[in-house]
């Protein structure tokens, strides 16, 4: 049951369901507002006297449950250009939004809650077939620890914390947005990040991945990182890489304590819009089953190496 506590200012609402709801939020055309910033400012108090009692506190609100059924979310801002291709950060609509959420607590500008189980379908057709984990989300960050997600072509297991300066860095995903994540085994297909950049949507490649990674997706670090792909490549090493997802112009520092790889693998690589896959250096045409370890530092065509 819900409780209230008037000493402590502490309300608990045990439980909000909502079935097929529909949440929708709009900033008007010409305006800068949201369409429900009236009621908030109808229920702000208007009494401008200045208070004298310092022992007034606010009441903190908080749910043990809040459950949606076939609930549907969706945010327009009038005054910005539609997006055809890919998730438009300015006309966000999420339909068949299943979901529960345990421990939901407001604080300040934080929204903290543990989600049990979601599932949703954006405009976009980015997908998630299931999701739980611990979520901390602000103007400043979203935080995700103990997730388990499964999209449209991965299953990921993994904490990770999404940093940046205001929701619109959103926009730019590949540049503004800083990850730390840790990265337990999981299966991650680049073709999912095409809804955050379009021009990924073309990389239809799976890897096995796991390890730490911090920085954003155009200039990261990876350390102690493990990665499979197709019938043989496997590596083992520490990664730091400038310029994705234009593969071609990425500089890259690898340590590698363990990499192996051929070229079948090679040439299934898919690279970012219309490159098409990967093409090896004259030399490597007629390569084998390659076992290396060593330092590599420069492009995929041209690099300087030192390893065996």
């Amino acid at each position: 049951p819900g409780k209230i506590q008037f000493r402590k200012h502490h309300l608990n609402i045990a439980k909000i369901f909502i079935d097929q709801g529909v949440i929708q939020l709009i900033i008007h055309k010409n305006d800068s507002l949201l369409n429900m910033r009236f009621l908030l400012d109808y229920f702000a108090s208007k009494d401008t006297v200045k208070k004298t009692d310092t022992s007034s506190r606010p009441w903190h609100i908080t749910f043990s449950r809040v459950e949606l059924e076939d609930t549907r979310f969706h945010y327009q801002d009038e005054n910005q250009p539609r997006v055809d291709t890919g998730m438009d950060f300015s006309n966000i609509d999420v339909n068949h939004i299943n979901l529960l959420i345990t421990d939901f607590q407001p604080d300040g500008d934080t929204l903290n809650a543990n989600i049990k189980r979601l599932s949703a379908i954006e405009r976009s057709g980015f997908a998630i077939h299931s999701m739980s984990g611990e979520f901390h989300v602000s103007p400043a960050f979203l935080k995700a620890h103990k997730l388990r997600l499964v999209t449209n072509h991965s299953d990921l297991d993994l904490s990770f914390d999404f940093l940046y300066k205001q929701w619109n860095d959103y926009t730019d995903f590949l540049n503004k947005v800083k990850i730390k994540a840790k990265i337990s085994p999981s299966d991650f297909d680049l073709q999912d990040l095409g809804a955050f950049a379009p021009i990924m949507y073309a990389m239809k490649d799976k890897f096995r991945i796991s390890g730490d990674v911090k920085g954003s997706v155009s200039n990261f670090h990876a350390s102690g990182f493990r990665i499979g792909f197709g019938s043989d490549t496997r590596f083992y090493g520490n990664i730091s890489a400038n310029g994705l997802p234009n593969v071609e112009e990425t500089f890259v520092d690898l340590h590698v304590n363990s990499f192996i790889s051929n070229k079948k693998d090679i040439d299934t690589f898919r690279l970012p819009g219309d490159a098409g896959s990967l093409t090896l250096p004259d030399f490597l045409q007629n390569a084998g089953k390659c076992n290396l370890k060593g330092y590599f530092t420069g492009f995929y065509n041209d690099f300087v190496a030192n390893g065996k």
